[in-house]
């Protein structure tokens, strides 16, 4: 008995929110026309004040080609970097025959000291 007397005091049956009184009030209900139309006013007023839009003066054409904006400076500056594309091509042609051709060279080098060495131990 005396643990539920304990429960009792440690957990009242109902909080103190529960024992408070909470009063309501009503408000009235709108007059959903006059809101309506209070509303409808306004926009009218709004649209008034807007300036009208006027149609264009022809029809677009979405289907009408048009011709591609000039620009010369672009011109000029893809055939400088294609020309410049071709010399690097030339250039690069030369640097590898050039190393062909020397290392051909080296090659041939090498072989004529071994050729000069066997001939030098033969005699």
């Amino acid at each position: 008995m005396e643990m539920a007397e304990r429960q009792k005091q440690v957990y009242p049956q109902s909080p103190k929110y529960m024992q408070i009184q909470i009063s309501y009030k009503a408000k009235a209900i709108p007059d959903f026309d006059k809101l309506y139309s209070s509303f409808q006013d306004q926009l009218n007023r709004k649209k008034q004040q807007m300036r009208i839009t006027e149609p264009l003066p022809e029809p677009l054409n979405f289907q009408q080609s048009h011709k591609g904006v000039d620009r010369p400076y672009l011109d000029r500056e893809m055939k400088s970097i294609q020309s410049n594309k071709i010399k690097l091509k030339k250039l690069k042609k030369n640097e590898y025959q050039t190393n062909q051709i020397n290392t051909f060279q080296q090659e041939m080098g090498k072989q004529l000291l071994i050729f000069e060495k066997r001939e030098n131990q033969e005699s």
